[in-house]
């Protein structure tokens, strides 16, 4: 890890089957970072990969997700 790494998301592939990084990156630092609110980005991730595997596959893998947010430096 850097200074410049600022979070740090472990999951399953139930979860980085639906999204890419990228997506999951933006989507926690658009939404939720500066609040530093975990439970809403791992509820809205949640939420939206089972959306996603119901969708596309007609079921829901295992979904596990844990984020950190770094203080780094």
């Amino acid at each position: 890890l850097t200074a410049n790494d600022k979070i740090l998301v472990v999951a399953s592939d139930g979860l980085w089957d639906r999204f890419t990084n990228h997506e999951i990156m933006m989507t926690i630092v658009s939404s939720f970072y500066k609040q530093r609110d975990v439970e809403g980005a791992i509820t809205y991730l949640m939420k939206e990969s089972v959306e996603r595997w119901t969708r596309e596959q007609g079921m829901v893998d295992d979904i596990t997700i844990v984020i950190a947010y770094l203080n780094v430096g």
